[in-house]
């Protein structure tokens, strides 16, 4: 007898339980508000038995009789309302629910009335148990009527269908099934037909909850997610101690009580003592457990994800990004393709971008935005599931709605046939950009995508469209710069033309100078490569540096645009006059340079060119370190070239001649760093190769 209470009253609590998790996670569902009001109705119907049967006297157990009763005659309508509203029949019959409803009512206007059942009596092994009346028939085949034209419509079902759906209304017809026969175990003593057996039967009752639950979980049941770990904690710790006292207390009063004469309390407070005392240490242990065997597989996709995450955080490249994402699919699920369509602005369509097994994967497949799967992309921000594809059709066809919607349901069935694909899921960037299609064929187990798999590719999706929008981004700038890059490299190699043919034409006004300004720039980029870039402060200034040396080089001279032939041309050594003119080329060609922006950088060395170490040189007569640098190297060249070349009042000095004569002005008319560096391309013949390719 105790048994039969316990298990009772364990489906009555975890039937409400599951029932108001569903409806409380998904409160908008039909299916979720007509199975919670079956569970409920369960509920009353089991609690109401178990208080009823182990009641202590007849008014108590009277009681308990009309909350059984008001339980169990709702059973009927409640059931067959979830089962229409789980089989998307409840629009098309819902004249049927409410004529069914109305007869529940009407049948418990006869409980009431006491034509249904009489006063609960003590029978069998029950303290109380239902006395029917004259018009319990009604009930009874109010009762299988139902059950069993239920049961009818998900046989018909499965057998219309396969995958998903077909395994998502076996587990309903399942627990149907254990809950009938489990029914049907209640009804007999009714008509006095008992066996002790039948105390146990219905705990088979207790498979129906469990059997939904692994099906929420496992295909998706009514689209919703239950927090389960609670609940199986809680149902298995009631059981834990109502099974323990219940088993304390039949071993107490068999064995123990009849020889000790003790106070009826005394065992039950003593069992419920100890019960309280293990409750904690075991609740925490079966935290641990269940939550280990239940959400293991959640666990690794959150730890996945958490990988994921950080690896699409750090890769720039589209392609390697969309060659990440799929391997990340492929490793964790397991299909047998996978291919990502990302959308193309220019084109207005979604194109692959990446795949693996590409064998599995039709290349030559792009879709428009305008197509059905997209817009359902766009409405639902919800994973499309052939198997639900299918259904939908099905439905469609037989119960027409819309003929538009049957079109466009057919029209996604065809696309995702030709793309292999068991699952297409949305990648949205913001809310209503969607940026790309993850396309996954079937799991090469032949599982299908569970519950928590969607929630991975969800999350995922979610993931990765922020970072394929970063990777396109970043694409994109990346070729703006090298566009921009390439568009400064040839307006550079355009000006260094014009500057090399513009020096040339300033040093053909002298014949004896004729090359001067390439030789000088040569020989300052040959004291430029053995400097040290850290001098510069990093490899790309250094080579920056280079680069607009190479232009101070050639137009350090163009101020003698200005000065008069008489001078620039006098075959003999100027006087002051003379020179005085010839000085003014630094400050004019400074002047000239300043008008042109992009060569701003570039006017104090031209200005600064023949300014000495020792601050004894012109136009500024600047000292040191005061001196640009750029100037200083320009200065040793301009120099050295100068001795090197003929002159109509003297000839070219030696060229180790000329090399002593920097050497020994190093610190008066040189800058030492810049001499080292002279002596060191002079030692490897850099510039004995200049002077030999430009004589």
């Amino acid at each position: 007898m105790n048994f039969f209470k316990y298990s009772t009253l364990v489906l009555s609590i975890t039937s409400f339980g599951l029932g108001l998790l569903v409806y409380l996670k998904n409160r908008e569902s039909k299916i979720s508000t007509s199975w919670f009001l079956m569970s409920s109705t369960i509920a009353l119907w089991s609690f109401g038995l178990a208080m009823m049967a182990s009641a202590p006297n007849a008014k108590i157990a009277e009681m308990w009789l009309k909350v059984h009763y008001f339980g169990c005659i709702l059973v009927p309508p409640t059931y067959l309302h979830f089962i229409f509203s789980f089989l998307d029949l409840a629009k098309r019959r819902t004249a049927t629910i409410k004529i069914c409803y109305f007869f529940s009512f009407v049948i418990l206007i006869l409980f009431f009335s006491g034509f249904l059942v009489s006063n609960p009596i003590p029978k069998f092994a029950f303290n109380f148990y239902t006395v029917p009346g004259i018009l319990y028939f009604v009930y009874v085949l109010d009762f299988f009527i139902i059950v069993l034209y239920c049961v009818f419509l998900l046989i018909e079902n499965i057998r219309q269908t396969k995958g998903l759906q077909r395994r998502r209304y076996i587990y309903v017809l399942l627990a149907s099934t254990f809950t009938t026969v489990s029914g049907t175990s209640v009804f007999l003593p009714v008509f006095n037909i008992f066996h002790p057996m039948m105390l146990y039967a219905n705990s088979f009752a207790i498979l129906y909850p469990i059997l939904i639950t692994y099906a929420i979980l496992r295909y998706r049941l009514m689209d919703i997610e239950v927090i389960i770990r609670e609940t199986a904690v809680f149902a298995g710790m009631f059981g834990f101690s109502v099974g323990v006292f219940a088993a304390a207390m039949y071993l107490a009063q068999t064995y123990i009580e009849p020889y000790t004469g003790a106070h009826k309390l005394l065992f039950p407070a003593i069992v419920l003592f100890l019960v309280t005392l293990t409750v904690r240490p075991i609740e925490k242990f079966m935290y641990n457990t269940v939550g280990k065997l239940l959400f293991k597989k959640r666990q690794k996709y959150q730890k996945t994800l958490r990988d994921a995450a950080e690896g699409m955080a750090n890769i720039r490249n589209p392609e390697k990004l969309l060659g990440l994402i799929t391997h990340i699919l492929s490793k964790n699920l397991n299909p047998i393709n996978v291919a990502v369509y990302v959308f193309d602005e220019p084109t207005n369509t979604y194109v692959l971008r990446s795949a693996r097994y590409p064998s599995k994967v039709n290349k030559g497949i792009e879709f428009s935005s305008e197509e059905p799967l997209i817009f359902s992309l766009k409405e639902d921000k919800q994973p499309v599931v052939f198997e639900e594809i299918e259904h939908w059709l099905k439905e469609e066809q037989t119960h027409p709605h819309k003929e538009i919607l049957s079109l466009d349901i057919a029209n996604i069935k065809t696309k995702m046939q030709s793309l292999n694909a068991s699952v297409c899921l949305p990648s949205f960037y913001h809310e209503n950009e969607l940026l790309a299609v993850f396309v996954l064929g079937d799991k090469k187990s032949g599982d299908l995508y569970t519950q928590d798999d969607l929630e991975l590719l969800r999350s995922l999706a979610d993931e990765a469209a922020i970072a394929i929008r970063n990777s396109i981004l970043y694409r994109n700038l990346q070729q703006k710069a090298d566009e921009v890059s390439l568009m400064y490299e040839k307006e550079q190699v355009m000006f260094m033309h014009a500057a090399t043919a513009f020096a040339n034409a300033i040093d053909a006004r002298d014949p004896y100078t004729h090359g001067h300004s390439e030789r000088v720039t040569n020989y300052s980029l040959a004291l430029a490569e053995q400097m040290e870039p850290t001098r510069f402060g990093s490899e790309e200034k250094y080579n920056y540096f280079k680069k607009r040396l190479k232009l101070a080089g050639l137009l350090h001279d163009i101020g003698k645009i200005a000065t008069p032939d008489r001078v620039l041309k006098k075959p003999g050594p100027l006087n002051s006059e003379e020179w005085e003119e010839m000085k003014k080329h630094p400050v004019v060609g400074a002047k000239v340079l300043g008008f042109v922006k992009g060569l701003w950088d570039i006017v104090p060395a031209v200005r600064h060119h023949h300014e000495r170490y020792d601050g004894k040189g012109y136009p500024d007569a600047l000292k040191e370190e005061n001196i640009p640098f750029m100037a200083r190297v320009l200065a040793a060249a301009d120099t050295f070239d100068a001795m090197t070349s003929d002159r109509p009042y003297r000839k070219a000095l030696d060229t180790e001649v000329s090399k002593q004569e920097i050497n020994n002005n190093s610190a008066t008319q040189f800058d030492p760093y810049v001499v080292g560096v002279f002596m060191k391309a002079y030692a490897k013949g850099n510039i004995a190769e200049i002077m030999r390719q430009n004589r």
